[in-house]
């Protein structure tokens, strides 16, 4: 379900909950629809995944002049996507504060990693 529905379906009824990442909370306003949050013992990663790419074209990347290589190159790689990182975990911390008037359960380790494993056929 797209994330702008997930406040109607909330307040409807039509599902009990949603994983999203907190920066999504004050935009969609779940703080006030949902009495309990469930995240992640803060040892393990969360239960989603946000994937971003920043893509160029080989050839064309190859076909310009080494100032601007030198340009993207800076802007990129492994640093950037650490900092990247950061800062999309520093927007979710103005989403949590929002939620802390309800109740949090602590999904651990040992149930996380239930939970990842297929299921049985």
């Amino acid at each position: 379900m797209p994330v702008p529905q997930v406040s109607e379906a909330l307040s409807k009824g039509v599902i009990d909950g949603a994983v999203i990442p907190y920066e999504v909370v004050p935009a969609v306003k779940v703080q006030e629809l949902v009495k309990y949050h469930s995240e992640t013992d803060p040892s393990q990663h969360a239960v989603y995944t946000s994937a971003f790419i920043f893509a160029m074209n080989k050839a064309k990347y190859d076909s310009l002049p080494p100032d601007l290589k030198k340009v993207i190159d800076a802007n990129s790689g492994a640093e950037t996507s650490a900092w990247i990182g950061k800062v999309f975990g520093e927007a979710d911390v103005p989403g949590r504060k929002l939620s802390e008037k309800n109740t949090f359960n602590t999904i651990a380790g040992a149930e996380l990693e239930s939970m990842k494993k297929p299921p049985s056929r």
